[in-house]
């Protein structure tokens, strides 16, 4: 028994921790994550957490952090408010699913070519564990395409200054999630126009 409440209180930490590096997860994309086999044990699982994550309904139940729950694991800023950007942070976190979870993956990481004053800050950048390629993800929910656009502009920019192939020997592959053919269509068409490599996929074709 005494065994038994242990791991149950380990699988109760790593899901608050991974609350807090997804920022918001999904029922299913918690099932994933943690294994947590049919949605009746996902959600018992969940009920026993309450005191520590908030819940609220989209199409199925999405789960963040509380400040008592960020307190416990340690992380007392990784609490998050509803009013946040929370479909944009479910799609990154389909991604990283599809990816196999990568060892290395981090949010909003910064680019700079100081000498041409260039930022480029992708929604995520990871290092796939399989192939050891690593890629930047950017996530396009209702981003209006002139600012996808120039964002491809600013990839072009820091792919010609080299800054990144010195560090890793080539370009990353840049991926691409969005909602609808329409939106691929757009974002291939910018991409060939600038010579461009991208990949994207629908959020349908992933979950």
């Amino acid at each position: 028994m005494h065994h038994s409440s242990a791991i149950k209180i380990t699988r109760q930490e790593q899901i608050l921790l991974s609350l807090s590096s997804l920022g918001f997860a999904s029922r299913s994309q918690l099932q994933k994550v943690h294994s947590l086999g049919s949605d009746r044990n996902a959600c018992r699982v969940m009920s026993e957490l309450k005191q520590y994550v908030n819940k609220f309904v989209d199409g199925e139940s999405i789960f963040y952090l509380n400040k008592k729950g960020a307190q416990v694991i340690g992380h007392p800023g990784a609490a998050m408010s509803k009013k946040m950007n929370y479909t944009h942070t479910l799609m990154r976190n389909d991604l990283y699913i599809y990816y196999g979870q990568p060892d290395l993956w981090k949010n909003e990481p910064r680019f700079k070519v100081v000498e041409q004053g260039l930022i480029v800050q992708p929604d995520a950048f990871f290092k796939h564990d399989r192939t050891g390629q690593r890629m930047f993800v950017e996530i396009d929910h209702t981003q209006y395409m002139v600012a996808n656009v120039k964002k491809l502009e600013r990839y072009k920019q820091l792919s010609d200054s080299r800054a990144v192939h010195k560090q890793f020997g080539y370009f990353p592959e840049i991926v691409w999630l969005t909602i609808s053919n329409v939106r691929r269509e757009r974002l291939e068409a910018a991409a060939n126009k600038l010579k461009l490599k991208i990949k994207v996929f629908l959020r349908d074709d992933i979950i």
